[in-house]
């Protein structure tokens, strides 16, 4: 939840002075959504459609009947300065060519289709596939959930570079890779099913092969009081815990899919060895340093670069070689 109070019409309320003339919030800091009082609710494509639409009205209504507001930013002119900025940063001026990896299982069929496409700088690619599904082809298949980063359904190949489309902006993109030509694959970590989309649950097989989670917890206290951990060590742990299982790094590393677990998989057995929760340390050592664990890691560094959670996994893994790993 957001820590502005505001009504359903996106106005600041105090709760003495009610409603403060000319304050508006709305997205993440307002307390109030379209989908009720929900932080996350502040993320959707609904909220921008109806809060925003709701509070820029009120905003421009409020311009109007003001009189100290400058004379530029009142009623259409400053609806006016409101679209110009809109057309220049939100819709169609950059082209795009999209080579995409096509993949159709019922005909056992590979190939690669070009869509070329305008967009705008600020589009997120997840947007550019809705647009192609919308005007183009609705038959090209591929992954989405909460396109916010969170939860890597979305993670592919972007001119060879395994990322979360969600996270990439098209001018960042032209940026990046210097180019307005962009070839898109699937990861290649698991069998792909269509297109885009690959078979997770074959990916996460590799993951479930260490047992992310506490197979042995530590008993309660018995004066009652939490487990303690020194704030270094807490650092440590949360900065591996951010890992989201986009496997990205698992498709950018060189060490080999047929002989290593992956970076992925190696995080979450040291997540688990760091863990002061866990008393079953030995099983988890023993897949670190078995044939397919952390002596297969070619240390080349190409997970944490790809990373989109920013972890240094070649740092933990690094780490588990040097056996300095621990809860403490």
């Amino acid at each position: 939840m957001g820590g502005i109070p505001t009504n359903e019409f996106g106005e600041v309320e105090d709760a003495q002075q009610g409603v403060i003339e000319g304050l508006y919030a709305v997205g993440e800091c307002a307390a109030a959504s379209f989908h009720g009082f929900n932080r996350l609710g502040t993320n959707s494509i609904l909220e921008l459609i109806t809060m925003g639409k709701t509070v820029g009205d009120r905003v421009i209504e409020h311009l109007k009947r003001e009189p100290g507001a400058p004379p530029d930013m009142k009623g259409d002119r400053f609806r006016e300065k409101f679209e110009g900025y809109f057309a220049a940063n939100g819709r169609d001026n950059i082209g795009l060519i999209r080579n995409v990896r096509r993949y159709d299982p019922d005909q056992g069929r590979s190939w690669v289709q070009t869509y070329s496409l305008k967009a705008g700088r600020i589009m997120r690619f997840v947007d550019l596939f809705r647009r192609i599904n919308d005007e183009q082809d609705p038959t090209l298949a591929w992954g989405s959930s909460c396109e916010h980063g969170q939860c890597g359904t979305c993670s592919m190949k972007i001119n060879g570079k395994p990322l979360l489309a969600c996270e990439l902006l098209v001018e960042n993109a032209v940026a990046y890779f210097g180019t307005t030509v962009f070839n898109v694959e699937p990861l290649d970590v698991a069998p792909v099913i269509r297109d885009l989309v690959i078979d997770t649950e074959k990916a996460y097989e590799r993951i479930n092969r260490v047992k992310p989670y506490i197979i042995s917890p530590k008993p309660p206290r018995s004066d009652g009081r939490e487990q303690v951990v020194s704030p270094k060590a807490l650092e440590r742990y949360v900065s591996a815990t951010r890992c989201i299982n986009c496997f990205c790094c698992a498709s950018a590393c060189i060490g080999g899919h047929g002989t290593f677990l992956g970076p992925n998989a190696m995080l979450a057995a040291i997540v688990r060895v760091m863990d002061s929760r866990e008393q079953e340390k030995q099983e988890r050592l023993r897949c670190l340093y078995s044939d397919e664990g952390i002596y297969r890691c070619h240390s080349s560094r190409a997970c944490s670069f790809v990373c989109p959670k920013e972890i240094d996994v070649a740092h933990f893994i690094a780490l588990a070689k040097a056996g300095a790993l621990g809860s403490e």
